[in-house]
């Protein structure tokens, strides 16, 4: 953390502790195939804005109902509610209880008070916002209630993962669907905390998944390959971005950002192709694997383990599927 602003620290300190993780950094990034990686993206997809990257357009209620028909049918026989904070209506109650700088010892006393009159909802019950736009992006909101500070950081460790809206941004259609599907597994991750060992890893379940509900919602597969031509795409972006820190040796906080993209996007490219080539029988395996994450009972780096996921499988899988998305260019 050394080459980060105080302020850095502390959201970064927020981030792992509001989920439990224990690192941020991964070894991938000294290896020789990560070069190897780098170099490929280089050389391949040279336009950000592919003419193959078009989905058709959707009604909103097509892409909840979607979202709700991916999450019920992989989650079979698990609990999906969330914890759900109104971060207008609860966060006020909370402070006007407690204070704007509560002391340390009302931290528990917050706490019970924050699970009690929290909203437990089915993931697929969330609030979500949309807003039309060309420019596809979509988020989860968590209420943290108290602003971050270095006293507030012991808050963090106790708090949990309360879930306050998600937001899509598009010109709705089938993207958006994966999109929502993408959030609702986040909101599904981290309502548990230490789901993940490694921040690095917490966007892989959610962008996995995204691949998942392509195959369920369309089966000619032309859903699936635009999701991974999306992904090689935004793959190479971050890699671009994170040589481009490197070299100037700044933004190392930014990094972090570029680094769990990249990260994630590998371990999830590697599962899912077990998952894309495996049985029916490996396919509920792995759902079953991951619903474990999701109640507590094991974290996501044991999936990864179980199914040889690694950084390195990954690598090469999207070198592999860059050159082909290259070569059969239309």
């Amino acid at each position: 953390m050394d080459k980060f602003t105080d302020e850095e620290k502390l959201v970064l300190q927020g981030q792992l502790l509001l989920i439990d993780a224990d690192k941020y950094t991964s070894d991938f990034f000294d290896t020789d195939e990560y070069k190897t990686l780098r170099h490929t993206t280089m050389d391949y997809l040279d336009k950000i804005r592919d003419k193959r990257i078009i989905f058709k357009l959707l009604p909103m209620s097509t892409v909840l109902k979607s979202g709700k028909f991916v999450v019920d049918k992989h989650t079979r026989g698990i609990s999906i509610k969330v914890s759900y904070a109104n971060s207008d209506l609860l966060k006020t109650e909370v402070i006007a209880k407690f204070g704007e700088e509560p002391k340390k010892y009302q931290y528990d006393e917050i706490i019970r008070f924050i699970n009690e009159n929290a909203e437990r909802l089915d993931v697929t019950n969330i609030p979500v916002h949309y807003e039309q736009s060309k420019n596809a992006l979509a988020g989860i909101t968590a209420t943290l209630f108290y602003n971050q500070s270095k006293e507030i950081l012991p808050f963090y460790k106790k708090l949990g993962y309360n879930v306050s809206e998600i937001t899509l941004t598009s010109s709705c259609n089938e993207f958006t669907s994966v999109a929502y599907i993408h959030e609702l597994y986040h909101a599904l991750l981290n309502r548990n905390k230490g789901s993940i060992n490694n921040l690095l890893h917490n966007k892989a379940l959610s962008i996995f998944m995204e691949k998942v509900a392509a195959l369920d919602l369309d089966n000619s597969k032309d859903l699936l390959n635009k999701v991974k031509l999306c992904r090689l795409l935004d793959i190479k972006n971050y890699i671009m971005l994170k040589t481009k820190n490197d070299f100037y040796d700044n933004n190392h906080f930014d990094t972090i950002t570029y680094e769990t993209y990249i990260i994630s996007t590998l371990l999830a490219t590697a599962l899912f192709d077990t998952y894309e080539h495996g049985t029916s029988q490996t396919q509920r395996n792995i759902d079953d694997a991951i619903n474990k994450v999701l109640i507590g009972e094991s974290q996501l780096e044991d999936v990864f383990k179980k199914y040889d996921a690694t950084e390195e499988k990954g690598s090469i899988l999207v070198k592999k599927q860059m050159k082909e998305f290259h070569t059969n260019k239309r």
